[in-house]
């Protein structure tokens, strides 16, 4: 009994194990009720001194703490998905020519050694080989969240990859295509996978299709790019539309985040605007920017949630405090509206705590001394009537004097 009771144990660990081993989901992160707030994104991996692209700038991507990494897919002539953001080797491998990858056979892209970082004529050439998909898939892709950015013509190609290695709760398919593919794509499958729509466009129309395209969608987000950087996709009558969804955006990339640098301070501005993934190329920089965005919005929802349960307005009419409290009331719309975003911008939370606790000290110092009569009269009935009297003797006062100046210059 006690053996068949060990045996019993044994296959219950060996399934627990197995689920959170081949089902790691990283959902609850991308969920916009969730109070994770910014997801920090890798862009092709942290390659600072190993290739972009590669095994290696995963696994660095994953101890520099990155919730998610952004790679290109590229295939060969014999349907092999190698890592590469460019259509030909130049750049990232000692290949001198710029024969397009999909005409190259997976023997022919393996005999190249790729360059560190973002390659280019003078970067370094390591001893490593073009990354394969497949690696990558099997090594990492039940660790992390790898987004894939390929051609929408192998998505399937894609998925059946991601699918054969068991991952594909975990990996996030970009789809470079018009909602009227996508939403065609989705529907001919057995499930939905997690995608990423992107669309680089600056018509108002285009932008707001793709979010509702997403919106209906249980496992998509939307990737809005544009290099205006006054563009529509900017512009809150597309934003206010992230309802059900996270809008990505990429600042590793000039062209497509309205020509923004990849800084703190444009994150934030990004943010503002209701982004709340960032595929960025200064990942440590925005991990730590994350970071502080989450103290931040947890400081915010704190300071809110206090002064709703302790704290009420002063009950007065006078005309002098109703900026004050029109003050107050606009900056507790404000926080209230904002903590209901997917994330909260680190700046826009600082500025509002300080602007709430300052309006209160302000309405609470000027009350207390309105109370007492130091800068304020409390208006009654008799006040009134003696000010009126007051004003009235000033003006018979000022009227005597007159009369007795004219009169003594006409006796002169």
């Amino acid at each position: 009994m006690k053996r068949l009771f060990s045996i019993i144990c044994i296959i219950v660990l060996f399934l627990t194990l197995s689920i959170s081993c081949f089902a790691f989901d990283e959902g609850d992160i991308w969920d916009r009720e969730s109070d994770y707030g910014i997801i920090a994104v890798s862009y092709r991996g942290y390659h600072k001194k190993v290739p972009e692209n590669s095994k290696h700038a995963v696994r660095l991507a994953i101890a520099n703490e990155a919730d998610a990494v952004y790679l290109n897919v590229k295939f060969s002539s014999d349907n092999v998905a190698f890592l590469c953001a460019d259509d030909n080797l130049s750049r990232v491998t000692n290949c001198t020519d710029e024969t397009l990858i999909k005409d190259m056979t997976a023997e022919q892209i393996l005999s190249y050694r790729t360059k560190n970082g973002k390659g280019g004529p003078n970067a370094e050439v390591t001893p490593y080989k073009l990354t394969a998909l497949t690696e990558v898939l099997k090594d990492f892709g039940r660790k992390t969240t790898l987004i894939l950015d390929f051609d929408f013509d192998r998505f399937d190609d894609v998925l059946e990859l991601c699918e054969q290695n068991k991952c594909q709760n975990n990996v996030i398919l970009v789809c470079n295509t018009d909602v009227k593919k996508y939403n065609e794509k989705l529907a001919s499958l057995e499930y939905e996978p997690r995608t990423i729509l992107f669309r680089k466009t600056n018509i108002v129309f285009t932008a707001r299709g793709c979010v509702n395209a997403v919106n209906d969608k249980e496992n998509a987000s939307v990737w809005l790019a544009t290099s205006n950087s006054y563009g529509e996709v900017w512009r809150k009558n597309v934003t206010s539309k992230f309802n059900n969804s996270r809008a990505v955006v990429c600042t590793a990339e000039f062209e497509l985040c309205g020509r923004r640098n990849d800084t703190e301070s444009y994150w934030n501005d990004l943010v503002s605007r209701g982004y709340s993934v960032i595929i960025s190329d200064d990942l440590k920089g925005l991990v730590e920017y994350r970071n502080n965005s989450k103290i931040a919005g947890e400081n915010l929802r704190r300071t809110v949630k206090d002064i709703q349960e302790n704290y009420t307005l002063p009950e007065y009419k006078s005309y002098i405090f109703l900026d004050y409290k029109k003050a107050f009331n606009e900056y507790m719309f404000a926080a209230e509206k904002i903590i209901s975003n997917a994330a909260i911008a680190e700046r826009d939370a600082q500025e509002l705590i300080y602007n709430l606790n300052q309006t209160i000290d302000d309405i609470d110092y000027n009350y207390k001394v309105f109370e007492r009569g130091v800068t304020g009269i409390k208006i009654t009935v008799t006040r009134v009537i003696i000010a009126v009297i007051c004003i009235a003797l000033v003006v018979i006062v000022q009227i005597f004097f007159f009369k007795r100046r004219k009169k003594q210059s006409n006796e002169k």
